[in-house]
């Protein structure tokens, strides 16, 4: 039998477009939030699977040469986040914003705390 190609569905913002990235890893599941390379200057995003299919070799997608494949699953220790100091409030929060940050960039950071909370409130769910 031929070998299939598993290709998982990713979606950077919830309800967004998807794209295919190429794993080996039958460990990935549906829900799954993975490392994957985005653009060409070697940025990381964490993205959710969203689908997995496979393909075998002549009707993959896209050429195998040019699929980005996903660097590994996160885990807990990825969704770290830094403790305030005990005398701060939400209501004295600020965030410091350099001048240098586009709306994209904000986009993506915003997109990025989201399925920080999405994955952590998942985690919770499954350890109850």
């Amino acid at each position: 039998m031929a070998k299939k190609n598993r290709f998982c569905s990713v979606e950077f913002d919830e309800g967004g477009k998807s794209y295919y990235y190429l794993t080996e890893d039958d460990t990935l599941a549906i829900g799954d939030f993975v490392f994957v390379p985005v653009g060409k200057d070697g940025r990381t995003a964490i993205v959710e699977i969203v689908n997995i299919e496979y393909f075998p070799e002549d009707k993959v997608p896209f050429p195998l040469e040019k699929v980005k494949r996903i660097i590994r699953k996160c885990t807990d220790d990825d969704f770290d986040l830094p403790i305030p100091p005990a005398d701060s409030t939400a209501s004295q929060s600020t965030v410091n914003c350099p001048a240098t940050m586009t709306d994209s960039v904000i986009s993506i950071e915003i997109g990025y705390l989201y399925r920080k909370s999405t994955f952590l409130l998942q985690e919770t769910m499954r350890n109850k």
